[in-house]
């Protein structure tokens, strides 16, 4: 499982971190379990605060697109109408002024595609889900097993079968995690060529504009 030990670090918890009464085997399944309960709901509960940070972002860059975007659709049409709005000064400007809008959109959306914020959104969402659906799951099975017990000692066959579920039910809580990170890494991969490649692009840009044409000497034809 996973432990989140500092805000945001999320850690691997071993079984050796769980206090574990070994001379009474039906205590000591119990407190296995959770442990392996306590250590999922933590990642669970890990991922959902991230959804929430990660979807107040992905709201707000969202919704100022859409609305720099709409203000560089209409403030044009008030400039042709020669309507004047508060604060903007003369109509004349509106072009200019619808310009710099569309900019400023495709600015916050660059932003959103560059730093992930979306994307982490319905990761973590998805994430989380996964992670929850595993561990009722797990409970189910558990108690299908736990019911047979007798007088809260398992017997050898049923240690087996318990020690089994346990292992299963950490992998794939772990598996889900490092696939979320392996998609997180990728995209933070390609996010950095993409900024990489625009920086290299305007840089480029700007010194084609800036570079001073070549004198050709003095009787060269």
């Amino acid at each position: 499982m996973t432990k989140r030990t500092k805000p945001g670090d999320l850690q691997p918890a071993t079984v050796a971190q769980a206090h574990l009464d070994l001379s009474d085997p039906g205590k000591a399944f119990l407190g296995l379990r959770q442990f392996a309960e306590d250590n999922a709901r933590e990642t669970i509960a890990w991922y959902l605060r991230g959804r929430r940070l990660q979807g107040r972002l992905s709201k707000a860059l969202t919704l100022a697109t859409l609305l720099l975007a709409a203000s560089g659709g209409l403030l044009p049409l008030f400039g042709a109408a020669e309507i004047e709005l508060p604060l903007l000064g003369a109509a004349k400007h509106y072009n200019l002024y619808g310009y710099i809008a569309f900019a400023g959109a495709g600015a916050c959306l660059i932003f959103d595609r560059l730093f992930g914020f979306s994307s982490a959104w319905m990761r973590y969402i998805t994430t989380s889900q996964t992670l929850q659906r595993k561990l009722e799951a797990f409970d189910l099975e558990w108690l299908a097993i736990w019911l047979k017990v007798d007088k809260g000692q398992p017997s050898a066959d049923q240690q087996a079968d318990l020690l089994e579920l346990l292992h299963r039910f950490r992998m794939e809580t772990l598996e889900v995690v490092e696939k979320e990170t392996q998609t997180w890494i990728a995209e933070f991969s390609r996010n950095l060529m993409k900024l990489d490649s625009i920086a290299r692009v305007g840089k480029e840009n700007l010194e084609s504009r800036f570079a001073k044409p070549r004198q050709r000497p003095t009787g060269e034809k």
